[in-house]
């Protein structure tokens, strides 16, 4: 619990500092598959705190009159999620966890290619009864289960719509890769798949 509200006191502090940020905030929908058949959904919000458009000429003169020169646009960006998942007869899942990542989207068909890690809290439920021993007596524990912190790496590959279609919308297809501690006393290492939808807002959040 102490864990959890650190990570909770670490995300309103940040918020707080790009709260002066006038980027588009994004809000995001997603399958969270973990162990990518293991069913659930998660929740995000992020935004831009760094962003940089660069210019390359094309190398045939050709293709630099026909298409232009290319256009590419790249971002850090900062984001909190919180989301749940469904491990049939194991477990179920509730997390929340912050992630620092950067994005690059190509500004001619809104192709987007991105990176990312994030840091976090996860609870997991057993999905099984689950007995203790209590003074030569078996008795069952109720809301048994295991609290861990997560840290991840994650990949992401998508589209944003707002290129070429003037849309709000954008999809992503998002693998990542986590470790659990402390899991059954050691380290556990898992991975998940994300398959997704982000709405961003026409105008950034300014603070008064």
């Amino acid at each position: 619990m102490k864990n959890l509200l650190l990570i909770v006191i670490c995300f309103f502090s940040i918020g707080q500092l790009e709260a002066q940020n006038d980027a588009p905030i994004s809000f995001s929908l997603s399958y969270f598959g973990e162990s990518v058949i293991h069913p659930g959904l998660k929740i995000g919000i992020e935004k831009p705190f760094y962003t940089k458009e660069k210019v390359k000429k094309r190398w045939l003169a050709k293709r630099q009159e026909r298409l232009g020169a290319k256009v590419s646009k790249s971002q850090l960006i900062w984001g909190a999620n919180v989301g749940f998942y469904n491990h049939p007869n194991n477990n179920t899942g509730l997390f929340l966890n912050g992630e620092l990542s950067w994005k690059k989207t190509k500004m001619r068909k809104g192709s987007m290619f991105g990176a990312g890690l994030g840091i976090g809290y996860l609870h997991q439920f057993h999905n099984i009864d689950t007995y203790r021993l209590n003074n030569g007596q078996l008795e069952k524990v109720s809301a048994a289960g295991q609290a861990m912190m997560t840290s991840s790496f994650s990949l992401l590959y998508g589209r944003d719509l707002s290129v070429r279609h003037n849309s709000p919308f954008s999809w992503y297809v998002k693998p990542s890769f986590m470790i659990q501690f402390p899991y059954h006393h050691s380290t556990g290492i898992n991975a998940a798949l994300e398959l997704g939808v982000k709405y961003k807002l026409s105008k950034g959040v300014k603070s008064k």
